[in-house]
C-alpha cells in the first residue's frame, strides 16, 4: 500500500500522483485551468495554493501549457499556409503592437471568467467617448452618401476629412480626391 501524503491537520491531500496526472494531462490538451481542476476534482483556488507553493508543480504546469501553446500554434500555422485570416490571426497576437486591429471591444456580461481581462469606464467616460464619436460617425455618414451619389455616373470622390486625435487636434481639415483616371 502507497503512503499517503497527510496534511498537518490529518486530513489527506488531494495532491497526490494520480490527480497531478490528470491535472497535467488535461494543461496539456490546452483546456483553460478551471476545467482542467474540474476534470480532476480539485477546487481552482487549491490548484492555485498548490502552484504557489509547490515550484516544481509549477514548472510541470507551464510545461505542460507551452506545450498546448505550441501543438496548438503548429496548428494554425499549418492552416496559414493556405488561409490569410490564419496568418492575420498569428501576426495580430503575437505582434499587437504593430499588426492589431484598431478597434475596441467592450462587452458586459453577468458572470466570472477567471481568464478575461476587464474594462470598466464611468457613465462620464461614456459620454466623453460619446461626444467625440457623434461627429465622426457623422462625417462617416456624409461620405458615405457623398459617395454613393457620386459612384453612379462620375469616376471621382472628394470628400473632406477632419484631424480626429483630440490630442493633436488643431481644427485644421484636409481635403482628399480619389480619381479611378
Amino acid at each position: 500500500m502507497a503512503k499517503q501524503n497527510i496534511r498537518p491537520e490529518g486530513r489527506p491531500t488531494k495532491k497526490v500522483g494520480s490527480v497531478i496526472n490528470a491535472l497535467l494531462k488535461s494543461v496539456e490538451s490546452g483546456l483553460p485551468f478551471t476545467l482542467c481542476c474540474q476534470i480532476a476534482g480539485v477546487h481552482y483556488d487549491t490548484f492555485l495554493v498548490w502552484r504557489k507553493e509547490d515550484p516544481a508543480f509549477g514548472q510541470q504546469v507551464d510545461r505542460a501549457d507551452a506545450k498546448a501553446a505550441a501543438r496548438l500554434l503548429s496548428k494554425i500555422e499549418r492552416q496559414a499556409r493556405n488561409n490569410f485570416a490564419a496568418a492575420a490571426w498569428i501576426l495580430e497576437r503575437r505582434f499587437p503592437e504593430l499588426f492589431n486591429r484598431p478597434e475596441v471591444q467592450l462587452t458586459l456580461s453577468n458572470t466570472t471568467n477567471h481568464n478575461a481581462p476587464t474594462l470598466t469606464i464611468s457613465l462620464e467616460e461614456v459620454r466623453q467617448i460619446e461626444e467625440q464619436a457623434a461627429p465622426i460617425r457623422e462625417a462617416a455618414r456624409q461620405m458615405l452618401e457623398e459617395y454613393e451619389r457620386n459612384r453612379n455616373g462620375s469616376r471621382s470622390v472628394e470628400a473632406r476629412a477632419e484631424i480626429v486625435d483630440p490630442g493633436q487636434s488643431n481644427g485644421r481639415a484636409s481635403n482628399l480626391r480619389e480619381s479611378s483616371g
